[in-house]
């Protein structure tokens, strides 16, 4: 049974319609707003907002708001990252879903982030800098403008990230050197704050991404008038998480805010879509949703929780339909949920045989070692086949405070590392418990109907479920492997036989490894450690060659191989 303690009621909760994957999955209409509504939220964000801007959605105020040539002396200093065809457009559909989300009496918040300066693109010294007060007159004119046209009620803004970024006092930035951020910042956000409370008595939601837990502080303790700003929190202080929701940096946070008479809002997943799992976006895992979502309403000082990523109301979501659960606030056991998502099934044996299967990919997904970094994530963009040396960790990400400080809390790495055997070790120990969970979900899913197997609400989620079981298993794989290379090389280098075993079970894991993959790729390589352990050793999983930092995209290997992480993370793939 999982009781959080005692959730507040809540004032608002925030919903995305669609998400980065797929950005039109579901039509804006009425009927899907309702369904919003019938789900238990209270507020739409009018814009996805994401950094790859998909679609071409709004990310800034810019985007929808036309920029000034000139005002007062000011000119937009920079172009715009936004395809300059599709403005009006882009206008055009703002409009539209802020009519529809009024017609529906849903709250209606814009995401932006300010002051825009095309992402990182500068560095530490950006033109368009908060110690400006230029920069603070220019931002009050484009809110007003923005008000003048959508009257939306809230805003959401982000500082760094979404195009935004700012000076570090470490940096070239003349009015900002040796000023700590805590010192300048505060007064950028309440100024667009106080302009927009006073023209709609909405408020600024400040999401402080990027920033350490430190700052953050700093900040909260800056304001001079908390009451009118909200502070918009990630579940967890490195990012939104399923698994490690409410960490003691957020609920610390949250705690400060509150007592300073700042609303306060927390962020994560409330459908089967995430950022953790992307491109995967139908897997079905409830029970991990539900305990997120009643973990994030438990934290101390939060008055609204939100979506992050976004929903999608075409397929069947029991992700989505636990969250509701959760937010209708009852404190429910586990088989409560699932007998609560499963009742759509007629018949009792199918009821227990899906309840089994959630429970088992719910557990897979709080197994799964999301901590060790960053680049865990984005499960859907790893295949099955890994690379041919050995297992390196990628966790270097950003050059932000948050990534050089608090967030190394909650990633075990932060930095592009050549991991110590113990860590690939624990690592390949829970991927390895992670995909049993997963494969023993597949085995009870054969028992299914096969109507149901092949019908829309199963056959998506199968298909997806079968693409993460062998992508976490061969992540497990490639670390074991990894260290049994090891252990020969040290023996060819003792000049001594390897340990008794140690070849027998490289050979055992490489063909199941292959098998795995569905793909002959290690044929030469289990008949080179068959015939000459020495030779292997020689030439497969040796340690790569780490890129410098801030290389973006590749890792050099054996002579001539040049493999590509981004998508690969450990178990690179060959380019």
């Amino acid at each position: 049974m999982y009781s959080p303690d005692s959730p507040r009621p809540l004032i608002d909760t925030v919903a995305i319609l669609n998400h980065p994957t797929f950005p039109h999955g579901t039509a804006w209409s009425e009927e899907a707003l309702e369904r919003l509504k019938r789900l238990g939220f209270t507020t739409l964000q009018l814009n996805i907002a994401w950094g790859s801007r998909p679609g071409d959605e709004a990310l800034n105020l810019e985007d929808v708001v036309e920029p000034a040539t000139e005002w007062d002396g000011m000119r937009q200093r920079l172009e715009l990252n936004s395809r300059p065809d599709r403005r009006a457009e882009r206008r055009a559909e703002l409009a539209e879903r802020l009519a529809l989300a009024r017609r529906v009496g849903l709250r209606t918040v814009f995401h932006f982030g300010a002051p825009f300066n095309r992402h990182n693109e500068f560095g530490d010294a950006p033109p368009n800098c908060v110690s400006d007060p230029e920069v603070h007159r220019y931002y009050r004119h484009l809110l007003r403008r923005l008000h003048d046209e959508y009257p939306v009620d809230d805003l959401w803004l982000y500082t760094y990230d979404q195009d935004a970024w700012l000076c570090s006092e470490f940096g070239e930035c003349p009015r900002c050197g040796g000023v700590p951020l805590h010192r300048r910042l505060p007064a950028f956000v309440e100024s667009l704050a106080g302009e927009w409370a006073s023209m709609t008595g909405g408020r600024v939601w400040w999401s402080p991404w990027e920033l350490s837990a430190g700052q953050i502080l700093g900040c909260i303790g800056e304001f001079e008038r908390p009451e009118i700003l909200g502070l918009a929190l990630h579940n967890n202080i490195a990012e939104c998480m399923v698994a490690h929701a409410g960490d003691r940096n957020t609920s610390n946070l949250a705690r400060a805010a509150s007592e300073r008479g700042m609303r306060v809002a927390i962020e994560g997943y409330f459908g089967a879509a995430t950022e953790e799992t992307e491109t995967l976006t139908r897997l079905q895992s409830p029970l991990a949703t539900y305990h997120q979502v009643r973990t994030m309403m438990a934290v101390p000082g939060v008055s609204s929780v939100k979506e992050y990523y976004g929903l999608d109301l075409a397929p069947y979501d029991p992700n989505l339909e636990a969250a509701a659960l959760a937010l209708a606030g009852e404190d429910l056991t586990d088989d409560e949920v699932l007998a609560a998502l499963s009742a759509r099934y007629a018949d009792p044996s199918t009821r227990t045989t899906v309840e089994d299967i959630w429970r088992n990919v719910s557990a897979a997904m709080e197994m799964y070692p999301w901590d060790v970094s960053w680049f865990a994530r984005e499960t859907g963009r790893r295949g099955a086949r890994h690379s041919l040396d050995k297992a390196i960790l990628r966790g270097s990400v950003a050059e932000t405070p948050a990534w050089l400080s608090t967030r190394a809390s909650t990633f075990m790495v932060t930095a592009d590392v050549d991991p110590h055997p113990w860590l690939l070790e624990d690592l390949g120990l829970r991927w390895s418990a992670t995909a049993s969970f997963l494969q023993k979900a597949l085995d009870i899913a054969q028992t299914l109907p096969p109507d149901l197997r092949i019908g829309e609400d199963f056959a998506p989620f199968l298909r997806e479920l079968d693409a993460f079981h062998r992508s976490t298993r061969a992540l497990g794989l490639h670390c074991r492997e990894s260290n049994l290379a090891a252990l020969i090389r040290d023996s060819v280098a003792r000049r001594t036989a390897p340990a008794e075993g140690v070849v027998r079970e490289l050979l055992e894991l490489l063909a199941l490894d292959q098998v795995n993959a569905r793909e002959d790729y290690l044929t030469d390589v289990i008949e080179t450690l068959r015939e000459d352990p020495a030779v292997f050793a020689s030439v497969w999983f040796r340690a790569p060659t780490l890129n410098p930092p801030g290389h973006p995209d590749t890792v050099a290997g054996r002579p001539g191989a040049v493999f590509t992480y981004r998508e690969g993370l450990f178990a690179m793939t060959s380019s």
